[in-house]
């Protein structure tokens, strides 16, 4: 609506004099004006059509001034009405309570028509200032629902990187569990199978918040889950067709480096555990860049695998050592995000890996599930006095307690070439 559109009166006077006189001056300043001859008929007015503008005496019959005031300001609208009151009081008091009660200005009898112009002049600026403030309003609510939209299917993209689908391997048993914090995050990881023998396993954590850090998770996701016929990030065709090479962690961590390097243009780099379990012979080989520690339980207690390594993208020329974990049947591997450990309490506390430890360790006779929601619901607990201010996520790997033991005629891992792993 225009400022001119804003030239509308609605004008409440029981004395008809002054009715009459008001209306002329009014009009002769180019105002459309509606009057009312008391209070509760210049509400029905009111109710009918929104007047940007409302000149109310201040004593009248049926529904004075300062009960028209206040009732036009119960109506929810969102459009902002100046209410000028005209009054013969000249008590302070009796000012405060007309103001409290929601008028915006006062004239005072008799009416001066110069002082009349210019109080009118400032509540049409006030509702021509009133009127951007809504359609500013309405423009960033608009946008904030844009916003949300896209914020909600990059949610639904994060959800989609999860392991909804776990392979259904024999002798061993894969859970998770993954709690979102309020933004947007870069935590993602996967069970996939690399062939009838070997499982892909990797668990990252990109840096930062935000739609950046959850489309790095995603295009990094795809990179490490694709398993299609031809060659990809973490198998090769072999060259006379008979089935797959295994591309070794290592290497697999050398071309994400290379990839993926801090630049001007992205300070993006991520931690990562990839690894690839031999269902044969329960070894896992992985590298572990930057990530935290992997968590190991197994009847003689809880134990903590700390690998040391540089997150990928941080240095341009760097090998990433490969490192092995023989597992048994029975035994238990945690793979998690930092959101665990660093959980803190009202008083600051950090969760720790000691308390994770011996919460898995105490549910080690139980299913695998129960284990990880019990994890779960304690660090929530943890921090119960606060949001989450990151992601929680964790991974959990048995090798069930009645799997056959490791058998002697099983090739163990070998490597067919530089960085290649066969099967």
């Amino acid at each position: 609506m225009s400022l001119s559109e804003a030239k509308s009166v609605l004008i409440a006077e029981d004395d008809k004099v002054s009715n009459k006189l008001l209306t002329r001056g009014l009009e002769k300043l180019g105002y459309r004006v509606v009057s009312a001859r008391d209070g509760r008929e210049a509400l029905n007015y009111y109710q009918e059509n929104h007047f940007p503008v409302v000149i109310t005496d201040w004593m009248m019959p049926n529904m004075d001034g300062l009960e028209l005031v206040k009732a036009i300001r119960n109506i929810q609208s969102e459009e902002y009405t100046y209410i000028i009151m005209l009054t013969s009081k000249n008590e302070k008091g009796d000012l405060i309570v007309g103001m409290k009660g929601g008028a915006d200005d006062y004239i005072f009898k008799p009416l001066d028509p110069s002082e009349l112009e210019a109080r009118l002049l400032a509540g049409e600026r006030v509702v021509h200032l009133e009127r951007n403030l809504l359609r500013q309003k309405k423009e960033l609510s608009n946008a904030n629902q844009r916003m949300k939209k896209d914020l909600d299917a990059a949610a639904a993209i994060q959800s989609n990187m999860l392991p909804h689908n776990l392979p259904n391997t024999p002798n061993i048993t894969v859970d998770w569990a993954f709690k979102a914090c309020d933004e947007l995050a870069g935590d993602t990881f996967n069970v996939f199978r690399l062939d009838d023998r070997y499982l892909g396993v990797y668990i990252l954590d990109v840096s930062g918040h935000g739609v950046p850090a959850a489309l790095l998770a995603f295009t990094l996701s795809r990179m490490l889950s694709e398993v299609s016929e031809g060659n990809s990030l973490v198998r090769q065709v072999r060259e006379d067709g008979t089935g797959f090479d295994i591309t070794a962690p290592s290497q697999v961590a050398r071309v994400l480096n290379r990839r993926f390097q801090i630049s001007e243009e992205s300070s993006q780099f991520f931690t990562l555990i990839y690894g690839v379990l031999d269902t044969a012979t329960y070894n896992f080989r992985y590298i572990s860049a930057g990530h935290p520690e992997i968590v190991r339980i197994s009847a003689g207690g809880s134990e903590v695998i700390r690998n040391y390594g540089v997150p990928v993208g941080v240095l341009d020329e760097i090998d990433y050592p490969e490192n092995n974990i023989q597992l048994h049947p029975g035994d238990r591997l945690y793979f998690y995000s930092d959101g665990i450990p660093e959980a803190r309490d009202a008083s600051e506390a950090f969760f720790g890996l000691e308390q994770m430890g011996n919460i898995l360790h105490r549910h080690f006779q139980g299913p695998l599930s129960e284990g990880i929601e019990s994890l779960i619901h304690s660090v929530e607990n943890w921090c119960e006095h606060d949001v989450m201010k990151d992601d929680i996520s964790l991974l959990g790997i048995e090798i069930n307690p009645d799997a056959p033991e490791i058998r002697d005629n099983v090739n163990s891992q070998n490597y067919a070439g530089e960085g290649i792993l066969t099967s």
